[in-house]
């Protein structure tokens, strides 16, 4: 969950940028005293300026060069990717361990995900998509998808008990 929340993932952004300005990745020197004084990052924000950091460019990168914006631009969507990767790889785990997902591709098994990243942020939606589709259909031949779902843990966490009484 540290890796993917959001209630997390706008300080490990933060913590990026502010290592790369503190090991010179970004040539202005304006542009990276600026990073390195950032307090907080938003998530809304950050994949916006990933989507499209012309756009809407982060306020440290507002009057920066293009290449400190595309340097900046590459490390939030290596962290969108990230995520994406470690969301993948549980919903793999999860269909692979149900052994539901071996069956037709037309029906493939849907892991519900809970949590504001992934239902807002358009750029770690489309990632997780992707990395689905690459690793756990093409690699693993597993076929299961990602589906936003509100409050899953809670229905979920209901629907278990409800079993567990019936039985």
């Amino acid at each position: 969950e540290k890796a993917t929340g959001g209630r997390y993932f706008s300080e490990l952004c933060r913590l990026a940028l502010k290592t790369a300005a503190e090991e010179g990745l970004f040539h202005g020197e304006e542009t990276a005293q600026k990073v390195k004084r950032i307090r907080k990052l938003d998530n809304a924000a950050l994949d916006a300026f990933g989507l499209n950091p012309d756009l809407e460019p982060l306020p440290a990168f507002k009057d920066a060069e293009a290449y400190d914006q595309d340097a900046a631009s590459h490390i939030v969507n290596a962290m969108f990717w990230r995520s994406s990767a470690f969301i993948t790889c549980c919903c793999a785990a999860i269909a692979r361990l149900t052994g539901l997902a071996q069956g037709d591709r037309y029906k493939p098994v849907i892991v519900c995900v809970d949590g504001s990243l992934f239902n807002k942020s358009m750029l770690l939606h489309h990632s997780v998509l992707v990395d689905m589709q690459d690793f756990t259909v093409q690699d693993l031949a597993l076929y299961a998808m990602c589906k936003g779902v509100e409050q899953a843990t809670l229905i979920g966490t209901a629907a278990a008990a409800l079993l567990e009484q019936a039985v």
